[in-house]
């Protein structure tokens, strides 16, 4: 807002536009739709208006078009139909991370940077980190950034926001009883970037062509250590991010619940390979089960925070991540149900994962 008022260098009419266009499928308002029955549509000038400015904004690399372009991979992966386009924009914010060097965080490299642009810099790469490997993850393609190619610590030095009283805007008249929460948006970001780097490590090893390859000792040592870093990951959260669904009546706000939401799916993805059936599975039967058995715990942790989730905000407008995480935790529940296993907890689970994407279905038509 600052530099947008006085003409500063974080401002560029690209970005602006580009948050317009994400915003807009959030608004009531139907003249923000180019068809007014399909929501879809909401936003498209906005679009428009991206797709004119993006042509000159590509002769250089800068920070505002890497944001730009971010917000836009985002925004389109959602519309469903929009996949390569996400990819495409995705890829050109990470050449050009690259092309301005921010992925090494190295002093006197010849360069002067204020205490703000190093900030900013910082973030915005861990940003990009991030998107990357949500969308391999969502996508089913390799990650671009690579940890050991980079060198930028998670630190970040402005944590002004960090106890910024939060409440809710874009859910619904429910979410008006919310007593709100601080927002904790710094240390959820820390996190978050932390988990990526896990995540990163997953897709790495788990999810590539020649993962098949390797032999069953090989493959129960990776998944004992890649475990034992979603779980040093889980134990280093800070007390006020730690969340049980089952235990706490005070529920943090919705991007706190998305961060639990990607541990537990990240728990799944590790776990299912090694399962009966799965892609890495092996032939020692105790790890199999156990990998199992890990997988169902992480599937009803997730229903439980879907729960949580409605009961505070309604999944009405919920992050797609949520309902990533609630298709993840059907696939486990439906594979439960497959090997004859009944339960009224099961039977409970299932029937509120299915409300869930009933309720998100309608949502989708108006």
């Amino acid at each position: 807002m600052r530099d947008m008022a006085c003409g500063g260098p974080y401002f560029a009419k690209l970005l602006l536009n580009a948050i317009y266009f994400g915003a807009s499928k959030f608004s009531p308002r139907h003249d923000v739709r180019k068809d007014l029955n399909d929501v879809r549509t909401a936003g498209w000038e906005f679009r428009e208006r991206v797709r004119e400015l993006l042509g000159s904004a590509l002769n250089r690399s800068d920070v505002t078009t890497i944001q730009a372009l971010l917000v836009m991979t985002n925004s389109l992966f959602v519309l469903g139909d929009e996949r390569s386009a996400a990819w495409l924009y995705a890829g050109l914010a990470f050449r050009m991370i690259i092309d301005l060097g921010m992925h090494v965080d190295v002093p006197d490299l010849g360069r002067k940077f204020s205490d703000e642009d190093l900030e900013i810099r910082r973030r915005v790469f861990w940003g990009a980190f991030v998107v990357d490997k949500i969308q391999s993850l969502y996508q089913g393609r390799p990650v671009t950034i690579k940890e050991s190619d980079t060198l930028v610590p998670i630190k970040f030095l402005d944590t002004y926001e960090e106890f910024e009283h939060w409440r809710p805007f874009a859910y619904s008249s429910q979410s008006n009883d919310y007593p709100g929460s601080p927002a904790y948006s710094a240390s959820t970001f820390t996190s978050l970037c932390r988990l990526s780097v896990a995540m990163s490590d997953i897709l790495g090893c788990i999810y590539t062509e020649r993962s098949f390859s390797q032999a069953a000792t090989e493959l129960s040592k990776m998944l004992e250590t890649l475990n034992a870093k979603l779980s040093a990951w889980k134990e280093s959260l800070p007390t006020h991010l730690i969340f049980d669904p089952n235990k706490s009546s005070c529920i943090p706000p919705p991007h706190v619940l998305s961060l639990h939401a990607m541990y537990h799916v990240l728990t799944i993805l590790l776990h299912r390979p090694f399962v009966a059936d799965g892609h890495l599975y092996t032939t020692s039967r105790s790890v199999s089960v156990n990998s199992f058995i890990t997988c169902a715990s992480a599937a009803d942790s997730i229903v439980a925070l879907l729960r949580a989730y409605d009961r505070a905000f309604t999944v009405r407008r919920a992050p797609y991540l949520v309902s990533y995480a609630t298709y993840v935790a059907a696939t486990i529940h439906a594979r439960i149900a497959a090997n004859g296993v009944t339960s009224l907890m099961l039977i409970a689970a299932c029937r509120h994962v299915w409300l869930y994407f009933e309720r998100i279905q309608r949502q989708a038509g108006q």
